[in-house]
This record gives C-alpha cells, sequence and structure tokens, in this order.
C-alpha cells in the first residue's frame, strides 16, 4: 500500500513516532543533561510557531551552527561542549566563523580552500507556495573526529496557521572537487558522489574524513566547483555551490 506524505505524518503523529527518539532517548541517560541537538530542536520550533504563515529565513536559528548532523549535535552539549574520559573540549569555537585561504602551489598555480564553510537556500515548491524546502551544504572542518561534508534537504509544510516539519519525496545529493587532508592544501582525491532520495521531513547525506583538517580546494585555472548539492521535491531540483 502507498501512503501520501499527509497520510504518515498522520500515521507518525497517531503512533507517536520520531526519527529522532534513539538520540532523545540517549540524552536520557544523562542526569541533567541538555544537548546541542535538543537546543537547535527547542529554538526552531519556536521559530517556526513565532513566524506564522509567513516564514521569515533571515532569523530562522539553525543558521547559527554550522554542523548539520543531528548525531553530533547530540554528543556535545548545550555550548558544544564535550567530556570524553574527564577532559573537556570546547568546540563552540569550530562553528563562529567561515574559512578561506590561498596557497601557492609548486606549480605556481593558486588554490583557494575552504573549511568551516557553510552554505543554505530555501526553495518554494512550483504550484504549491505552502510547501518549501531548505538545502543545506557544509564542510564541518576538524573536529577531533576528523573533518566532513555534509548536505541535508529539510521538508516544511504550511498548515493553519503555522508552518511544520512535514514528509515529501525529498532529494539531497552532493558531489565534490578534492579533499585535502594537511593545512597546506597538499592532497586531494575526488569526492564520493552521493545522494539519497526518501519520503521524510528531511534527509541527508555524509562524507567524513580522519585527517587533521579538512579543506576542499580548486585551483584558480578551474571552472569546476568546490563542492556542489542538489535538493529537491517531487522530481524538481536546485542546487547550491561552494
Amino acid at each position: 500500500m502507498n501512503f501520501t506524505p499527509d497520510q504518515l505524518d498522520s500515521c507518525d503523529l497517531a503512533n507517536g513516532f520520531d526519527d529522532e527518539q534513539p538520540l532523545k532517548d540517549f540524552e536520557k541517560l544523562l542526569p541533567c543533561y541538555n544537548s546541542l541537538r535538543d537546543r537547535i530542536e527547542n529554538e526552531e520550533e519556536l521559530w517556526l510557531n513565532n513566524c506564522g504563515q509567513t516564514l521569515n529565513y533571515l532569523t530562522d536559528p539553525t543558521e547559527n551552527y554550522v554542523t548539520t548532523d543531528e548525531v553530533f549535535q547530540t554528543i556535545l552539549n548545550y555550548n558544544s561542549i564535550i567530556l570524553i574520559d574527564g577532559i573537556t573540549t570546547d568546540l563552540s569555537g569550530y562553528y563562529d566563523y567561515n574559512y578561506d585561504h590561498q596557497v601557492i602551489t609548486k606549480n605556481n598555480l593558486i588554490k583557494t580552500c575552504k573549511a568551516y564553510k557553510r552554505k543554505s537556500k530555501w526553495f518554494v515548491m512550483p504550484g504549491n507556495s505552502d510547501v518549501k524546502i531548505k538545502g543545506v551544504l557544509s564542510i564541518e572542518g576538524s573536529t577531533p573526529w576528523g573533518g566532513a561534508v555534509d548536505a541535508k534537504t529539510k521538508s516544511y509544510k504550511k498548515k493553519g496557521l503555522r508552518y511544520f516539519k512535514k514528509r515529501a519525496p525529498i532529494y539531497v545529493e552532493f558531489n565534490g572537487r578534492s579533499k585535502v587532508r594537511s593545512q597546506v592544501c597538499t592532497e586531494y582525491a575526488f569526492l564520493t558522489l552521493n545522494s539519497k532520495e526518501k519520503t521524510r521531513k528531511k534527509v541527508k547525506i555524509k562524507e567524513r574524513f580522519w585527517g587533521t583538517f579538512i579543506y576542499i580546494e580548486r585551483y584558480s585555472t578551474d571552472t569546476v566547483y568546490d563542492l556542489i548539492s542538489f535538493h529537491g521535491i517531487n522530481g524538481i531540483y536546485w542546487n547550491i555551490k561552494m
């Protein structure tokens, strides 16, 4: 039996289904623990409620955080700090800026390297302005667990007096120029092409690197974008270029 997105939303509501429930169950195991994931979820819900029938993209609170990975957000506390084996690591500074730098190669070519970058765009479904998707493309840069490139598509729909996160047939893909694992941008290889399409409230893909640093680079003589993601709904696609 094939269900429509609205029918699936109704089933989720009736059965109390929450795709982030395993993360919430983990958080409950830690006394007095408030995760970054929970903070972002609450801030987004408050924003949606306050926006009413017109989303104000400029005040979207999720733009304050580079990482889009809910699992990563779960192990960070409210202030982006993690405690492992008695050692406290503050990761809040990892997500406070965008980073670009240029280096000269031995062939006298200029490379533009990127890390800690994030771009996002909102798209309106043609023929139905009540349905919107948000695409996010980010380079997490260096963390204690290496770096990562990730992309996400999220679906929203107006119902009654406000917008909600709703299921839709959404799509996400990214394709990268290269990966670099040193601070001077000396190594590179093509990124893996990743894609996913599901009838969900969000779909995401990630490629993690275990090097000390992660940069996405291109040569100045190249016309290929460093990194590009595609975000779609009902077979209609848009892109984000970084």
